[in-house]
């Protein structure tokens, strides 16, 4: 099997995963976004943690931790998924979360006492930061698909977000390596140019346009500022990660998809946008 042949093959069943979760039902669709982000979680402390004797351990508390978030702060169940109610879980799920982060930053604290590593602190702030850079965005998603307190489940605004996203970075990537002459992060990123992240901007802002006919919880103008948004910090979120990557030597961040790289090389764009698009959800149209 060729190289192209293996990644056509896993393009085709990644996508059907991803639809699928998306569209099937809501326990699917956090479910899916569960695995993805304790994915991530587990790709990052891989790569940043010191290769010590109880590296493994640090990398299961981490998943295990970045599980306990995303149900927390989604507002979600294990195994049916289905939202608590306020007499079950705080209103305030923010602050559930922040109670949930301070908390295990102490216990962690403890467990280094005993581990005898060259250097705990460090260990501490990376899988802490791993949850606040990839556990939290990913638990805002649900909230997404409730716009407006609404009880019915509706994921076409995380969809909508998700292949805007796509569109963004595919669109980049193929007019950059097409007309592409003018480096536009060259100590980050030497293959990305103005062209092709002008160009991928401009069909993101399209997509927008075509994706307001089909998914319409939104109006028009929603979906091409969402555009826009994504087109500025879903490039900078590719770019973060390369950085990452760089500091840390690694290609990829992990194999779990043959010939396209780990989870995080995957959703880098997206997890980096989530925020920013529910800022404006949340606080400029007041949806959330």
């Amino acid at each position: 099997m060729t190289i192209f042949q293996q990644r056509a093959i896993t393009a085709i069943i990644f996508a059907a995963v991803m639809l699928t979760g998306l569209f099937f039902n809501e326990s699917s669709f956090n479910l899916l976004f569960l695995v993805i982000s304790t994915g991530c979680v587990w790709e990052f402390l891989d790569m940043t943690l010191p290769n010590e004797v109880y590296k493994n351990v640090r990398k299961i508390i981490g998943a295990l931790a970045s599980v306990g978030l995303v149900l927390l702060f989604s507002n979600t169940l294990t195994g049916t998924f289905s939202p608590l109610s306020e007499q079950i879980l705080p209103a305030n799920n923010g602050s559930s979360s922040l109670y949930f982060i301070l908390f295990l930053s102490f216990l962690l604290l403890t467990v280094e006492l005993f581990l005898k590593a060259a250097l705990p602190f460090n260990n501490v702030a990376l899988l802490i930061f791993s949850l606040i850079y990839l556990s939290l965005p990913f638990s805002l998603l649900t909230h997404f698909t409730h716009l407006s307190g609404s009880r019915s489940f509706t994921p076409n605004v995380v969809a909508g977000v998700l292949f805007l996203t796509w569109a963004n970075d595919s669109f980049a990537y193929i007019i950059g390596s097409k007309i592409g002459k003018t480096p536009f992060f060259l100590r980050v990123s030497p293959k990305k140019t103005w062209e092709g992240t002008i160009g991928g901007g401009v069909c993101c802002m399209i997509m927008a346009g075509i994706i307001a006919q089909f998914f319409t919880e939104l109006e028009l103008t929603d979906w091409l500022i969402i555009g826009g948004i994504i087109a500025v910090f879903g490039t900078i979120g590719d770019l973060v990660e390369s950085l990452l990557k760089r500091s840390v030597g690694v290609k990829d961040s992990g194999n779990f998809m043959p010939g396209h790289g780990g989870f995080l090389d995957r959703f880098d764009a997206f997890i980096f946008c989530i925020p920013f698009v529910y800022v404006y959800l949340s606080f400029v149209k007041d949806l959330i």
